[in-house]
């Protein structure tokens, strides 16, 4: 009986976790290149039989009991790099990518990020940056403009007739990126090296967030009515146990 509580509980736990990431999916639905998060949620003895051997095969961790599942855990959240639909701005230094890929940028302390939010504006040095004043690279570094630029769909940039450069356009696979802000990720440590990107750029367009609000609005109504759901059997089984318990101490 207690079981069931490990269970129900655990399941409030993960389906909590659930709750966060709608909620940060929904926040973002008008964030430029937002990619949604996805949650995966695993039982735990497919966590504990998949990440708890030893090198000779033994599980080292307490095995299930029955055909029941222990409970649930969310294992990892992963993204979706599904792309968002592009939306016409006109404004020049808006970029858009088709295909897989990212612009490459620079912060403060010389960190290399990457992203697909192409919202870019001129610094007060003339550098190309984004929104948050990381820099955008190009082939040779930072580009530098004198005003607003021509960029071609592969990426060179032009002012006034003149190449000032090309920007530095890379791919990693997902499972090689960590998120570190809404619309921006790091190359995992130990991860691949970044290969150059076959994609297409579209000026005075913006992509949008991949977030369909309908759909997170829909899972986030689903995980509620589980919440409570996993609350009733909490409270079921801890009436069943109050009764348990008088019936042995009458007897």
């Amino acid at each position: 009986m207690q079981r069931g509580l490990y269970a129900a509980a655990a399941g409030m736990c993960s389906l909590l976790t659930r709750l966060d990431v709608h909620a940060n999916n929904l926040a973002n639905v008008s964030t430029t290149g937002f990619r949604k998060d996805v949650p995966i949620q695993r039982s735990f003895p497919d966590i504990f039989l998949s990440r708890y051997r030893d090198p000779a095969g033994m599980v080292t961790a307490a095995a299930p009991v029955g055909s029941i599942s222990l409970g649930a855990a969310i294992e990892e959240i992963l993204f979706s790099m599904q792309p968002g639909e592009l939306q016409r701005t006109g404004r020049p230094l808006d970029l858009a990518l088709e295909g897989e890929g990212f612009f490459v940028l620079e912060d403060a302390e010389g960190e290399i990020l990457y992203t697909r939010r192409g919202d870019f504006v001129l610094g007060a040095d003339g550098t190309l940056q984004d929104p948050f004043g990381r820099r955008v690279l190009g082939e040779e570094g930072p580009l530098v403009l004198s005003g607003p630029p021509t960029i071609a769909p592969d990426g060179t940039v032009s002012h006034e007739g003149s190449v000032v450069g090309r920007l530095r356009l890379r791919w990693l696979p997902p499972e090689a990126l960590v998120k570190v802000s809404p619309s921006a990720f790091a190359r995992r440590d130990g991860g691949p090296e970044p290969k150059v990107a076959e994609v297409t750029i579209r000026q005075g367009y913006l992509e949008m967030t991949n977030v369909d609000p309908v759909r997170e609005m829909v899972a986030l109504i689903s995980v509620m009515r589980a919440y409570e759901a996993a609350h009733r059997a909490i409270r079921a089984h801890d009436e069943l146990l109050d009764r348990a318990v008088n019936e042995i101490g009458r007897a």
